[in-house]
């Protein structure tokens, strides 16, 4: 086993003295006790040409439902009406943003192979379920580290102030915190797409677990 005590007592019968660190990188080759450094890349697969070809049609429909129509966002309120308290603006005008968000999250998710297939009550569970997560996800794609902000559907920044006074502030100290993890991980177009089918049909593993319990 790597890096385990039989691995370092080998060593010191061989009179080689083996700091812990060096024996997570060394293993027992064989019966002769020899001891050989790991390559941790040997676990490394390449994809097949049929994963990498769905890899580029998670991306093409990510891509192509990224945005909300020209005319979806006219229909979204971008000033306060006559005497409306700025907070209650603020509040109507992201969760006008937020309904377009998740009627492409919809279409997104009857793209991925599969899922049409599903009952329409499990293709409802699976939404449900997923939509915070996937909600997230987007967000950290249009996290803006310079203003540590987030770029909404109708490019506008906005920053944590913004949600304070939309009296949202509760919300997006963890939301920030998630875009700058994601940020830092540098995480790409094609990690994002996967993440978000995964997020998408794992909601059938918390339905079934809940039928058998």
């Amino acid at each position: 086993m790597n890096g385990s005590p039989s691995s370092a007592g080998m060593g010191d019968q061989m009179g080689v003295k083996i700091e812990p660190a060096e024996a997570e990188s060394l293993s027992i080759s064989g019966s002769s006790g020899i001891l050989t450094p790991i390559n941790p890349y040997t676990c490394d697969k390449p994809i097949s040409p049929e994963q990498e070809e769905l890899i580029n049609r998670l991306v093409s429909f990510q891509c192509e439902f990224e945005q909300p129509s020209e005319e979806d966002l006219k229909r979204i309120t971008n000033q306060p009406m006559e005497g409306e308290d700025p907070s209650d603006y603020s509040f109507r005008h992201i969760t006008e943003i937020t309904i377009l968000t998740v009627q492409l999250i919809v279409e997104f998710s009857k793209r991925l192979p599969g899922f049409n297939e599903l009952l329409r009550e499990d293709q409802i569970t699976l939404l449900k379920a997923c939509s915070s997560e996937v909600m997230m996800l987007r967000m950290a794609r249009k996290y803006d580290v310079q203003t540590d902000s987030i770029i909404f559907a109708n490019n506008q920044s906005y920053t944590r102030d913004s949600y304070n006074v939309a009296g949202m502030g509760d919300t997006i100290e963890d939301l920030l915190r998630f875009c700058r993890q994601m940020y830092a991980m540098r995480v790409n177009n094609a990690e994002y797409a996967l993440l978000t089918a995964i997020v998408i049909f794992s909601g059938m593993h918390e339905k079934y677990n809940n039928v058998l319990r």
